[in-house]
């Protein structure tokens, strides 16, 4: 699946299909792990991050790789973007940073190429 094929898509879809994927990593925290802090591995850039997930391949540790490889394909705009909206939620965080057309454009590019490296990873 190209990019480009993702262009028509409207900003609402995009933006419920990433919210839905931090939804399910928002409970893996809550259900899954002794230790909370143990799930923001998949914020962390570099190897040991990496092949913690790869290593502790169970099905959610699953999802945590494919975000974190889904993250870690973006750059690092666009990966403050997407994790600013849907995993760290201070409201309006982006405003101190762009204009609202500018965060508009800047966000639905951001969620277009996370879906689709998302699902490359899959």
């Amino acid at each position: 699946m190209e990019t480009s094929n993702m262009d028509c898509i409207p900003f609402s879809e995009l933006y419920r299909g990433v919210k839905e994927i931090f939804v399910q990593i928002k409970g893996m925290r809550i259900k899954h792990y002794q230790n909370p802090e143990e799930i923001n591995i998949v914020f962390k850039e570099g190897e040991e991050s990496y092949n913690y997930l790869k290593e502790h391949s169970t099905e959610q540790n699953k999802i945590l790789f494919n975000v974190h490889q889904a993250l870690f394909s973006l750059e690092e705009e666009e990966r403050k973007l997407i994790i600013g909206e849907f995993y760290n939620t201070r409201p309006l965080w982006w405003m101190e940073y762009y204009s609202r057309s500018t965060y508009y454009r800047k966000q639905r590019n951001a969620m277009k190429l996370f879906l689709y490296f998302y699902r490359c990873a899959l």
